[in-house]
């Protein structure tokens, strides 16, 4: 199911981008309001023609299917009426939400106005940015994990050379693997500084 997801997630990322180029906003007085980060997608209420309308900021998006969010940051509960069934984004605190909300949902812009050099790929940007966050943090969990695994086999191996390095061998691939995505990044980092100002 997450892993449904992931791939729906990304599917709507790749077709924002393909359809962002075609869709112009900008931050002025008459325009719409933008977020500069995650934390400024809540919904505002306006008076327009004599009558309450809740807005949005136009370059936000919402994921059903948080990744790695952050409480008070990007996390937010999404609050319904029910009789006009207008529902608005507000941030999550971590507490209980209200009976009429779901959540929580994250928040992930689909350009930022003040990094120019994104153009039209902002969203692609920042959401590879979360998974990359994620999974950066899944290969530290799984390779200390690893390490303790091998660890216990080495102390379990009761003279057993073949146990002993087996569990030597698990330890040396866990941390050459957790060397090996660190030193991409730094790779990718040395041929593009942008790489990771999302």
């Amino acid at each position: 199911m997450v892993l449904k997801q992931f791939f729906f997630n990304t599917v709507v990322a790749l077709m924002i981008v393909v359809l962002a180029p075609f869709a112009s906003f900008a931050q002025n007085a008459d325009g719409p309001r933008l977020a500069t980060s995650p934390s400024d997608c809540a919904s505002t209420t306006e008076n327009v023609n004599n009558s309450a309308v809740i807005v949005t900021p136009p370059n936000c998006v919402y994921l059903e299917e948080p990744i790695g969010g952050r409480i008070g940051y990007d996390l937010y509960y999404v609050g319904c009426e029910d009789e006009d069934r207008l529902c608005a984004y507000t941030l999550w605190d971590g507490g209980v939400l209200p009976s009429n909300a779901y959540g929580p949902v994250q928040a992930v812009l689909s350009f930022e106005p003040d990094k120019p050099y994104q153009g039209p790929f902002g969203l692609l940007y920042n959401y590879l940015s979360l998974v990359y966050n994620y999974l950066s943090g899944l290969i530290v969990g799984l390779s200390v994990l690893f390490v303790v695994v091998g660890g216990v086999q080495m102390t379990t191996s009761a003279g057993d050379t073949g146990r002993f390095d087996a569990g030597k061998d698990r330890i040396v691939k866990s941390i050459v693997g957790l060397i090996l995505w660190f030193l991409a990044s730094l790779i990718l980092y040395t041929i593009n500084p942008t790489f990771f100002t999302f």
